[in-house]
């Protein structure tokens, strides 16, 4: 099976929330390639895989059959399924979503000050 080898990789936990409740839709994965043995991507390209099927170790297999390899522990992150779209949409890296985030936030006009 060809690989994506990827660094900087993030554990995506992507929740929903159904009638007050939290709810875990999935995982992805998201990195920065560094080689590719399929030919999809160029090398430092922004990957946000398909959902997280099995792993073995730094090993991933998704949804889409596709393999990636990291090359260390993955940090992790929840975000919401939202948040998600955004990051798949814009190719937003893990800590552009928490930029966004802290600046949605402080602009809240719900929140009673």
């Amino acid at each position: 099976m060809e690989k994506t080898y990827l660094k900087e990789a993030t554990i995506l936990s992507v929740f929903d929330f159904q009638n007050s409740e939290k709810k875990l839709l999935g995982k992805s994965l998201f990195g920065f390639v560094i080689k590719d043995e399929t030919n999809r991507y160029e090398p430092n390209f922004r990957v946000i895989t398909s959902k997280i099927q099995s792993q073995n170790d730094l090993n991933f297999i998704t949804k889409s059959e596709s393999c990636y390899v990291i090359s260390e522990e993955p940090e992790e992150l929840d975000i919401t399924f939202v948040e998600f779209v955004v990051m798949r949409h814009r190719l937003y890296s893990p800590s552009e979503i928490l930029e966004l985030r802290q600046v949605l936030q402080l602009n809240d006009d719900r929140k009673i000050h």
